[in-house]
C-alpha cells in the first residue's frame, strides 16, 4: 500500500478515534478526575502521524516513528479507586425438586443394577445394564412351525446432565444423575412383508418426562409413536402423540403422476412411505402415578419371579387408553428353547381396560408385545427372571385358524445376570 494514502486513511480515521476515546472516558466509572487532556487523546500521538504522513516515499524508517516500541514512555493513570456499589441479591437456580430419587444404583452379584423406584409399596424394576437377549419367533401353523423373525431385549446406562451450570458460580461443575432404558427389536418378514419394530423405554431421573417411551415400526409399514409419563405441575399425566400420512398438504415432493395426460398431478393417498408422514398433536391426560409401558410390564414380571413375589397389580398407558394389568407367578417348569433347557416360572399378565378412547375397537383386546393380544405369558428363569419363553397369540386370520400361536425363544444371551444356568 502506498505510505502516503495510508497516512491519508489514518488521518481520516483520527477524528473517529478522538470520539470513541471521548465516550470511553465518559461511560467509564472513576472515582476521581485524571489528569486534564485538551482533546481527549494523547497530543504526542498526533504529532507522530503527522510527521508519518508527511514522510516522503521510500523511507520506512519514518513509519517505524510512529510504533509503540518508539514512543516515549508515558506516566500511567493512578488507578481509580473502587465506587461503592449497592448490594445485589443475587437470584437463587431456579430447579425442578424431585420427590425421591427414580433411578438408583445398586451393586449385586459384581454387577451394578439400575433400580427404579416406582413408589413405596410398589414392586421395582431392576436393570441389568448391558445385558443383551436374542430371542427366535416361530408361529405355530398347526402342521408345523415358521421361524419369522428375531428378536432382542436389551438394557443400558446413560449419563444426564441435571441443568447448566451457574455462569455466576465461582466453580462451574454440572450434576450428572443417571438413567435406565430397556430396548425391544423385532425384525422379520414372510412372503414379501419386512418389517423392524423397536420400543424403547427410557427412566429418567426428573419430573417431566420420568418415563420416555417410544414405539417406531419401519419396512413395508411405517409410524411413529410416542408416551411421556411423568410430573406436570402438581399433575402425573400421560403425553400420547402419533404420526399419520398427510393430507393435502402442499409440498409437491408428495404429489404422484397422473395416469393420463389429461390429469393434473394429485396428492398421493395413505402411500407407505415414511417421509410422507406428519405428527398428529399431542393429546393429554391424567394417569396413576405407578402407571408403566408395556416394556416396564415385562420388567415388572422379571422382578416379581427374582424377589420372590406371587403377583403385582399396576396400571399400563397404551396410546391414550389405561388397562389394569395383573401379574400372577404360576406354574414351575423345565422349557425347552434353542438356548437350552431353563427351569422356569410362568408369569401371566392378564389385563382389564380401565380408559378407553371413545369408538375405539382397540378397546375389546389388548396388545402387548409383538402383537400379542389376550393374556401375555411369560416363562422366566426361577432363579434370575431372565425371560426365556414369551407366547400369546396373534390376531392375524388365516383359513380354518382364527388366531395363530406365536413362540418368542430365547437363543442366546450376552452380559446376562450370572446366577443364570441352563439344566443342560
Amino acid at each position: 500500500m502506498n505510505p502516503t494514502a495510508a497516512g491519508g486513511a489514518r488521518l481520516a480515521l483520527l477524528p473517529w478515534v478522538a470520539a470513541l476515546s471521548l465516550v470511553y472516558a465518559c461511560a467509564t466509572p472513576r472515582s476521581a478526575p485524571p489528569a486534564p487532556v485538551a482533546s481527549g487523546v494523547d497530543e504526542a500521538w498526533f504529532a507522530r502521524e503527522a510527521e508519518a504522513v508527511a514522510a516522503p516515499e521510500g523511507k520506512p524508517e519514518a513509519q517505524l516513528e510512529a510504533t509503540p516500541e518508539a514512543q516515549p514512555a508515558v506516566q500511567p493513570e493512578p488507578a481509580p479507586e473502587p465506587v461503592a456499589q449497592p448490594s445485589v441479591v443475587s437470584a437463587p437456580v431456579v430447579s425442578t425438586p424431585l420427590p425421591a430419587p427414580f433411578v438408583r444404583v445398586e451393586t449385586a452379584q459384581g454387577r451394578e443394577w439400575f433400580v427404579v423406584q416406582r413408589g413405596e409399596g410398589l414392586q421395582p424394576i431392576q436393570i441389568l445394564p448391558g445385558e443383551t437377549l436374542r430371542f427366535d419367533v416361530e408361529i405355530d401353523l398347526g402342521v408345523g412351525d415358521l421361524d419369522v423373525g428375531d428378536v432382542e431385549l436389551a438394557s443400558g446406562r446413560e449419563d444426564l446432565v441435571s441443568s447448566l451450570p451457574d455462569a455466576r458460580a465461582e466453580t462451574r461443575g454440572v450434576e450428572t444423575l443417571e438413567a435406565a432404558w430397556v430396548r425391544s427389536t423385532a425384525s422379520g418378514g414372510y412372503m414379501g412383508y419386512h418389517v423392524a419394530h423397536t420400543l424403547e423405554t427410557r427412566f429418567l431421573p426428573q419430573r417431566w418426562p420420568r418415563i420416555l417411551h417410544r414405539d417406531q415400526q419401519r419396512g413395508s409399514e411405517n409410524r411413529n409413536r410416542e408416551l411421556k409419563l411423568g410430573w406436570v405441575d402438581d399433575e402425573h399425566v400421560l403425553q400420547y402423540r402419533s404420526d399419520g400420512h398427510c393430507k393435502g398438504c402442499g409440498n409437491k415432493e408428495h404429489f404422484v403422476e397422473p395416469s393420463f395426460v389429461w390429469q393434473k398431478a394429485a396428492h398421493c393417498k395413505k402411500c407407505k412411505l415414511l417421509e410422507h408422514r406428519a405428527w398428529h398433536p399431542a393429546v393429554q391426560q391424567a394417569v396413576p402415578q405407578d402407571a408403566l409401558d408395556m416394556l416396564g410390564a415385562v420388567w415388572i414380571a422379571r422382578a416379581l419371579v427374582r424377589d420372590g413375589n406371587p403377583s403385582a397389580v399396576f396400571p399400563i398407558a397404551d396410546r391414550q387408553r389405561l388397562w389394569e394389568v395383573t401379574a400372577k407367578v404360576g406354574e414351575r417348569k423345565d422349557i425347552e428353547v434353542p438356548a437350552g433347557v431353563y427351569r422356569c416360572r410362568r408369569v401371566s399378565l392378564g389385563t382389564k381396560l380401565l380408559r378407553g378412547s371413545p369408538g375405539d375397537a382397540a378397546n375389546t383386546h389388548f396388545e402387548g408385545l409383538f402383537g400379542i393380544q389376550g393374556t401375555l405369558k411369560i416363562w422366566l428363569d426361577e432363579v434370575t427372571g431372565t425371560p426365556v419363553l414369551i407366547e400369546g397369540d396373534l390376531p392375524i386370520p388365516v383359513p380354518l385358524v382364527e388366531r395363530l400361536k406365536v413362540r418368542v425363544g430365547l437363543k442366546s444371551t450376552k452380559d446376562a445376570d450370572p446366577r443364570l444356568k441352563k439344566l443342560r
